[in-house]
């Protein structure tokens, strides 16, 4: 298997997809850092953000960049290396991999590139900018001696996820959501990847299926948060996946993950099973 993912890696590395959509999320990062640097250059340190508060996915510079690892993710990460099987098999390379490879170990094989890649390049240009912020802002803004916000000491909302963990430690806090996107971005590639054993997908619909998924999902999740009277519940399916400490549960996010998960390994096996 070890060799067959290293194939796959590398196939992956020649395709220009891929390169546009590296080169798009770490250009996205470097702006954002650059835009966030400008506007607090030459303030005085009570004035200075902390940098917990720096990162694309957490700073109040909201500009359009940060929806490339929000909105836009599924679509960026299902153009990495999603429709990849689509191509080999119109192109009759699978035929001559199917000669020195079980059909099967092939596909699932492929699948787990599909994840890997997409969930180490999302994460790795958040972490190159989560190491940025930490050198350049200090770990406690507004002048505050190195103290935790007195505010958030003595007042957490339970209502808001993992808010504690975003109090006390708050840098593992934030690496744990950067880990989360990163997942998403992995799993949302490799269920387009199990749209592709669907009958007459091509491959726009495959490098799309992901985002039209995660739209039906959120809408009906948003409905749900709106009609039902319990306020618990209410929060719980008003859970925004790519919300950082936002009012909702760590649940939400763990089984809308999940959801996706389980999907594309039925999608894959039910692939699997139409190939043999």
């Amino acid at each position: 298997m070890m060799r067959l993912l290293h194939i796959e890696f590398k196939k992956c590395m020649k395709r220009s997809e891929f390169l546009i959509a590296s080169l798009l999320m770490f250009l996205s990062i470097f702006i954002d850092f650059m835009l966030l640097c400008k506007s607090y250059y030459g303030l005085g340190l009570s004035e200075i953000i902390s940098a917990k508060n720096g990162l694309i996915l957490t700073n109040t510079l909201k500009s359009p960049l940060c929806y490339i690892f929000s909105l836009i993710l599924p679509i960026i990460t299902s153009l990495i290396y999603s429709d990849s099987y689509i191509i080999d098999k119109s192109s009759g390379i699978n035929n001559m991999i199917y000669t020195r490879v079980n059909k099967s170990r092939y596909i699932r094989t492929k699948g787990l590139a599909v994840f890997l890649i997409s969930f180490i390049s999302v994460l790795l240009p958040l972490i190159i900018e989560y190491i940025f912020v930490l050198a350049v802002f200090p770990l406690q803004g507004h002048f505050n001696l190195g103290l935790a916000s007195y505010k958030d000491l003595i007042y957490t909302d339970s209502n808001r996820i993992l808010i504690k963990l975003a109090t006390y430690k708050p840098y593992l806090n934030l690496l744990l959501f950067i880990v989360i996107r990163a997942a998403f971005g992995g799993v949302f590639s490799l269920f387009a990847y199990g749209i592709s054993f669907v009958k007459n997908a091509n491959r726009y619909i495959v490098i799309i299926s992901s985002f039209i998924a995660y739209l039906a999902v959120s809408i009906l999740c948003n409905t749900l948060s709106k009609v039902i009277y319990s306020k618990q519940y209410s929060l719980f399916f008003g859970t925004n996946i790519f919300g950082i400490n936002g009012y909702g549960s760590i649940y939400m996010i763990l089984l809308q993950f999940l959801f996706f998960f389980i999907s594309s390994i039925l999608l894959i096996e039910i692939g699997i099973h139409k190939e043999l």
